[in-house]
C-alpha cells in the first residue's frame, strides 16, 4: 500500500497511510466510496513511475492484492470489536480481474548474451555493470533485492556461491550464483577493492559520472532509479526493444528455467513467490504446442 494517494492537503502521500489517516479523521465518511476512489487511483497511477517520474497505471493483479489486504485488515478489526462494515467487502467494491498472463515482455536468449557482453570491461564502472547484469540474468532478482545486497551477503556453502536475498516483506531467502555470474561479481569486488567491507553495499555509485569509477566509488547503494537506467542503457545499446525493463530480465530467466525443464515449484521458490499462479504469469510460451503433454501420454 505504498502507492501514492492524493492527501486532503493536496500533497501526495503513501496510499495506505493516507487512507488510514483520512478514515480515522472522520466517522461520517462513506468508507466504501473512499476505497473505490483509492482503487481507481491505483488503476490510473499506481504503477512504478517512469524514469522521469511520470506515474504509470497499476497492474490489475497489484491493485487486487492491495484491496484484498485492506479487506483482510478490516476483517481483523471486526474480530477485535470493530462494529462497522468492511468497506472493502465484495458487496461494496469490485476488485479488478487479474490476467493469468503477464504483460512484461521477455528477451530472446541471443540478445541476453549480447547484453551481458555490452559493458566495456576496461572501465571500472562497466566492470560493475557487467556484474549487475549477470546477477539479474542468472539469479532473476527484483530490482529492490539487488539494490539491498551487501558484500557480506555473499558466502560459500560447500561447493556453491550463495547470496542472501532480502525479498518482499523483508523475507530472506538464499540464491545460488552460478560460476559464470560469480566470476563477474568477483571481478567487480576485486576491481573496487571492497572485499573486506562486508557490511557495505555490493553495487555502488561512482564518485563522479565523468570519472566512470576511475576516481572511486561512493560507499552507498546504487538507487533503484540508477539501476533501471543502467539496464535500459545497455538494452538500447544492443538493440533490445524499448518496452523492455529490468523486470523483463526476471521474466526471461523464469521462462528459460521453464524451457530447461525445471519444475514449477523450484522456479517459484527461486523467484521468491508465495503463489505458483504468480510464477505462471512470468513464464512466456506456455502455449507451445511442441510441449503438449498429449504427446507424452501412452495407453495400453
Amino acid at each position: 500500500m505504498r502507492t501514492l494517494w492524493q492527501g486532503p492537503n493536496g500533497v501526495h502521500q503513501p496510499g495506505g497511510q493516507a487512507f488510514v489517516e483520512r478514515t480515522a479523521a472522520t466517522r461520517d465518511r462513506n468508507l466504501p466510496a473512499l476505497v473505490t476512489a483509492w482503487r481507481d487511483h491505483l488503476l490510473a497511477e499506481g504503477g512504478r513511475p517512469e524514469l522521469d517520474g511520470t506515474p504509470t497505471p497499476g497492474e490489475n493483479s497489484t491493485v487486487s492484492r492491495k484491496i484484498t489486504s485492506l479487506r483482510s485488515f478490516f476483517s481483523f478489526l471486526q474480530n477485535y470489536g470493530y462494529r462497522g462494515a468492511n468497506p472493502a467487502a465484495p458487496d461494496f467494491i469490485k476488485v479488478p480481474k487479474a490476467s493469468d498472463k503477464g504483460l512484461t515482455p521477455s528477451i530472446l536468449p541471443k540478445l541476453v548474451g549480447q547484453l551481458l557482453e555490452a559493458p566495456d570491461a576496461e572501465i571500472p564502472a562497466r566492470v560493475r555493470d557487467r556484474a549487475v547484469l549477470a546477477v539479474f540474468t542468472y539469479m532473476a532478482l527484483r530490482v529492490d533485492e539487488l539494490h539491498h545486497i551487501n558484500v557480506g551477503n555473499i558466502f560459500r556453502d560447500g561447493e556453491h556461491t550463495v547470496i542472501r536475498i532480502k525479498g518482499m516483506g523483508l523475507e530472506l531467502r538464499r540464491g545460488v550464483i552460478p560460476p559464470v555470474a560469480a566470476s563477474a561479481v568477483n571481478e567487480w569486488i576485486a576491481s573496487a577493492e571492497i572485499d573486506r567491507d562486508r557490511s557495505g553495499p555490493l553495487f555502488r555509485p561512482t564518485v563522479s559520472p565523468r570519472g566512470q569509477g576511475r576516481d572511486g566509488f561512493i560507499r552507498s547503494c546504487m538507487t533503484v532509479r540508477s539501476i533501471q537506467r543502467l539496464v535500459k542503457k545497455y538494452c538500447e545499446q544492443v538493440g533490445i526493444d524499448e518496452d523492455v525493463s529490468v523486470h523483463s530480465l526476471r521474466v526471461t530467466a523464469a521462462t528459460e528455467a521453464d524451457n530447461a525443464g525445471i519444475p514449477l515449484i523450484d522456479i517459484q521458490h527461486w523467484l521468491g513467490h508465495k503463489d505458483p499462479r504468480t510464477t505462471l504469469r512470468y513464464i512466456r510460451g506456455t502455449e507451445n504446442l511442441d510441449r503438449s503433454p498429449a504427446y507424452m501420454i501412452r495407453y495400453g
